[in-house]
């Protein structure tokens, strides 16, 4: 005598219909059939949308492809360059004489006196100009903008505009 297998398909339907009769809870179902509760519900919802075909195995395929809007174009061939022109690169901002001037390095930050001070980012690579306004302290300008104020006993710059606080909803 031989085993009668059991099918993926028989075992879904199974699930459907112990899901339908409601005599345990979800939950406890999908621990029986060893199936996450995401899995179940979407067995389910399946079920109910399109009957027992909506059970079988669905391809990963996308519905759609990507070039249908292209007209089954690559988009390499239907690429067309801008026709507006920009400078290679912007023009150095030249500080006035009283301006202590310092490059912004890749890793975002300056040398001021052998120490190491973090700015920022989107400065890398640009050059921010810093006046002296007290003893030890400095308005830091990128360009005409002032960014901040840096302190030399602490070796902080700290944002003019205060930081816009996450409100939660």
């Amino acid at each position: 005598m031989s085993w009668k297998g059991v099918t993926v398909m028989d075992q879904r339907i199974r699930f459907i219909a112990e899901c339908l009769e409601g005599y345990c809870p979800f939950n406890e179902l999908c621990i029986q059939f060893s199936i996450s509760r995401k899995t179940g519900y979407k067995w389910v919802q399946r079920y109910e949308n399109h009957g027992e075909e909506g059970l079988t195995d669905q391809s990963r395929r996308p519905h759609f492809c990507p070039h249908e809007a292209l007209e089954m174009k690559t988009p390499s061939s239907a690429y067309v360059s801008s026709p507006r022109r920009t400078p290679p690169r912007i023009e150095h901002y030249y500080y006035a004489a009283h301006f202590e001037v310092r490059r912004v390095s890749r890793n975002s930050g300056i040398r001021w006196r052998h120490r190491w001070v973090q700015v920022s980012s989107t400065l890398a690579e640009g050059y921010i100009g810093f006046e002296e306004i007290e003893d030890g302290i400095y308005n830091v300008y990128f360009c005409e903008v002032l960014i901040g104020m840096f302190f030399d006993e602490v070796s902080k710059i700290k944002d003019v505009i205060e930081r816009v606080p996450f409100l939660a909803i």
